[in-house]
C-alpha cells in the first residue's frame, strides 16, 4: 500500500479548547488520524513545528518547504499537511511558488473549529486529501476546505484560492473556479487546467527583503508612510482597478499618483495588484499606469502579494521581473 506522509503544524487543527482559551495539543495529532479511522498503517508523520497560524512566519514556511522537499523522497504517494485557517492561503501560495520541482501533490487541511467540536470540519478536510491523493492528481499545492453552508468539501488549487470574507471561515476560489469537489467520498474534478512555467527557478531560502502592503480606503492619508523603510511597495487597488488620483486642499495626501512619485524618488519598487490586463480602463487607472508602477495582472491580492515576498527574498535578482511575469503555477487567472 502506497503510504501518504502527514506534516503536522498546529493551527486550530492541532488544539484543544483549555477553559476559555485554544491552543495547540501535540496529541491532536493521533486525533485526527483515529478520527479519519481507515488504513492507518499508511500514513506516516512529522512535525517540523507546532504553532497557531497567526504567529507564523516567512520562516516556518521555508521550514515547512524544507520538510516537504526531504518528504517527497520518501517514496510516498502525496503529501497532507495540517495547518490553521488564519493564514492558510498566505503559507498555500508561498509553497506552491517554493515548490516548483514537486514529484507527488501537497494537500493543506485545516479545521474552522477544534477536533473535538462536533461543528468541524477537519476530518472531511481531511479525507478529501487523502481522495484527492488517491485519485492520482498530479503534483501542485492544493487545499481541501468545506465551507459551513455546504454538503461537500471544495479542492482548490492553492494559486486561485482567495482569503476568507470578512467575518467568514469560508474559503473560495477566484470566480468560482474550483479545481474539483469531494462529495459523497469522491473526487469529482471540475476545472483541472493549468498553465504553468516550464522554466524552473532557483530559490535560495534566506528571508532579509522587507515589504510594505497598502490596502485603499476612503480618508486614507499617504503622508503616514512618508518615514517607510522597506525593499518593495504593493499597493492593493479598488475592485475596478481604481485608486484616488484626485488633489484636494488641505493637510493630508490622498493621491495616489503622489505617493507613486514618492516612492520612484526614494528609489522604491511600487507594484499594483487587484488589475486585470485589458484594453479599456477608468481615467484614474490609465493616468497611474503611466507611471513608474509595476502591476501584477491577473492574479489574487494575497497570492500576488506572496509572488512578490518570494521574488525579492528568494529569487535572485537577475530573475526578478521574468519570475513576477511568469505564471509559475497557475497563478494568472486571464482565462476566464
Amino acid at each position: 500500500m502506497e503510504k501518504i506522509k502527514v506534516i503536522f503544524t498546529g493551527g486550530t487543527i492541532g488544539s484543544l479548547v483549555s477553559g476559555n482559551d485554544i491552543n495547540t495539543n501535540s496529541e491532536t495529532q493521533y486525533l485526527l488520524l483515529n478520527k479519519y479511522g481507515k488504513n492507518l498503517e499508511r500514513f506516516t508523520t512529522s512535525n517540523p513545528l507546532f504553532i497557531l497560524s497567526e504567529n507564523a512566519n516567512l520562516g516556518n514556511v521555508i521550514l515547512m518547504a524544507k520538510e516537504i522537499k526531504k518528504s517527497q523522497e520518501e517514496n510516498i504517494k502525496g503529501i497532507i499537511l495540517t495547518h490553521g485557517t488564519d493564514t492558510l492561503s498566505y503559507t498555500a501560495a508561498y509553497l506552491s511558488f517554493i515548490l516548483q520541482d514537486l514529484k507527488v501533490p501537497v494537500v493543506l487541511v485545516s479545521s474552522d473549529y477544534v477536533l473535538t467540536d462536533e461543528r468541524a470540519n477537519g476530518n472531511i478536510n481531511f479525507a478529501a486529501a487523502v481522495s484527492l491523493i488517491d485519485s492520482g492528481v498530479e503534483p501542485n499545492v492544493y487545499v481541501a476546505y468545506k465551507n459551513f453552508d455546504e454538503d461537500y468539501a471544495n479542492i482548490h488549487l492553492a494559486v486561485r484560492m482567495k482569503e476568507t470574507p470578512t467575518n467568514s471561515s469560508c474559503y473560495y476560489s477566484a470566480h468560482n473556479y474550483l479545481f474539483a469537489k469531494f462529495i459523497n467520498g469522491k473526487i469529482v474534478f471540475e476545472n483541472t487546467k493549468v498553465e504553468k512555467s516550464n522554466k524552473k527557478f532557483e530559490f535560495d531560502l534566506n528571508v532579509g527583503k522587507r515589504g510594505l502592503f497598502i490596502h485603499p480606503y476612503l480618508g486614507l492619508d499617504y503622508n503616514v508612510y512618508k518615514n517607510i523603510d522597506c525593499d518593495f511597495v504593493l499597493h492593493n487597488l479598488y475592485h475596478s482597478g481604481t485608486a484616488n488620483t484626485q488633489n484636494y486642499e488641505g493637510e493630508t495626501d490622498t493621491n495616489f499618483l503622489n505617493f507613486a512619485d514618492f516612492c520612484k524618488n526614494k528609489q522604491i519598487p511600487l507594484y499594483l495588484c487587484n488589475i486585470k490586463k485589458q484594453d479599456i480602463n477608468y481615467s484614474s487607472t490609465n493616468l497611474f499606469l503611466q507611471k513608474d508602477i509595476k502591476p501584477i495582472y491577473n492574479t489574487l491580492t494575497n497570492i500576488a502579494l506572496a509572488k512578490l515576498y518570494c521574488a525579492y527574498n528568494f529569487i535572485e535578482e537577475k530573475d526578478r521581473e521574468e519570475f513576477l511575469n511568469t505564471s509559475i503555477c497557475g497563478e494568472v487567472i486571464d482565462f476566464i
